[in-house]
């Protein structure tokens, strides 16, 4: 009931919630009776971990994807990012907005988690599933957002999930192949790009995260540093659509 109390729908909150969700998984594991008390480990992390739920009010978030400040867009694109781990899976997306006078604004649209299954599936496998939820989110921000010319980028640190996606040729078994299949119905092998794990903000949607990591806040609420840059095209001379990590 603490876990379904709280009212997240766009997933702002979803790497906070991660670790409440995983320990409850475990509890229901356990598959004792209703009444039996929960083992003394376990009540340990629940209550440490929901002593500090409360900090949550003191996150800020504008919910305007442009600034008073900013000017007229001509840039805006797509970025989310996709990882996997032992403890879940989860998706960060960011509108990437740059305007006539060349400033940059980086917005959080919308986050995912989701604890992995009870069942084993090794990571890549797990890296492969983040990437398809990703790809559907991007289909339903992009129908949402309504922005003509909108480019959409994605990024894993999953050199095996890049791999599989950009893979035409083999056939690959029944996992993996529906998979592949669905994302690239949705997008091509140039739309997928590697970021490296520091930079991915989808690493605390896979692992979680306290409110006391302040770089780790930041970096879920902001996004990765390099989309804050603007980088520019050495042989052509123009600004690239999205800059490289």
């Amino acid at each position: 009931s603490t876990i379904s109390s709280i009212y997240d729908p766009i997933g702002l909150a979803s790497p906070f919630l991660l670790r409440g969700r995983k320990i409850l998984q475990r509890i229901t594991s356990l598959k004792d009776g209703w009444d039996s008390e929960v083992p003394r480990d376990l009540a340990d992390l629940w209550r440490a971990w929901r002593q500090g739920l409360p900090r949550l009010e003191e996150l800020s978030v504008d919910r305007c994807y442009r600034p008073k400040d900013f000017g007229e867009v001509r840039q805006h694109s797509l970025h989310l990012f996709s990882d996997a781990s032992e403890i879940g899976y989860g998706v960060a997306s960011y509108l990437r907005q740059v305007d006539i006078k060349g400033q940059i604004h980086v917005a959080m649209l919308f986050g995912k988690s989701r604890v992995t299954p009870t069942k084993s599936i090794t990571i890549p496998r797990l890296e492969l599933t983040a990437a398809t939820v990703s790809v559907k989110i991007g289909a339903m921000l992009k129908d949402e957002l309504s922005l003509s010319k909108l480019q959409q980028h994605y990024w894993t640190d999953s050199q095996i999930a890049l791999g599989y996606i950009s893979n035409e040729t083999r056939r690959f078994r029944i996992f993996v192949a529906n998979r592949t299949a669905k994302i690239r119905s949705y997008t091509t092998k140039e739309q997928w790009h590697y970021v490296d794990t520091g930079e991915n903000p989808a690493d605390y949607a896979s692992r979680g995260l306290t409110i006391e990591e302040d770089e780790g806040v930041c970096q879920w609420l902001n996004g990765p540093s390099f989309l804050w840059q603007r980088q520019v095209d050495k042989r052509s001379g123009e600004e690239l659509v999205f800059p490289v990590p």
